[in-house]
């Protein structure tokens, strides 16, 4: 997949490109938001890569600790990324670790606790 950012001073064009069709997004006056969060694995996260457009990059979390540490760039909510993780089966870790990524602390957040592990 070819993901292409435009940034003009009014606009911002983000571009992606899937099985030959491309897809164009104009988000005006949107601001990207920046969250980071945890994933059991990388697997995880491209189930919500193929569901939830933006920019990802993923790392394997730090410590040797099994898993993985995402970066991502969306013009999504938190809200609206959490409904979107909640639509996929076991993902409480990324339900419970995503956060601004001023935020951050990659601790669970027990208290957003839900069962969806389906």
């Amino acid at each position: 997949m070819l993901w292409l950012s435009l940034i003009s001073r009014t606009h911002h064009f983000v571009i992606f490109e899937t099985d030959c069709q491309q897809q164009i997004f104009l988000y005006l006056g949107t601001m990207i938001n920046t969250y980071r969060f945890r994933a059991e694995s990388k697997q995880d996260v491209l189930k919500l890569q193929r569901i939830l457009r933006g920019e990802y990059e993923i790392s394997p979390v730090r410590g040797g600790t099994s898993g993985v540490e995402v970066h991502l760039e969306s013009p999504f909510t938190i809200e609206e990324i959490i409904r979107f993780i909640e639509s996929l089966p076991n993902s409480n870790v990324m339900y419970q670790t995503i956060d601004l990524e001023e935020k951050y602390t990659g601790e669970m957040n027990h208290a957003r606790y839900r069962n969806i592990n389906n």
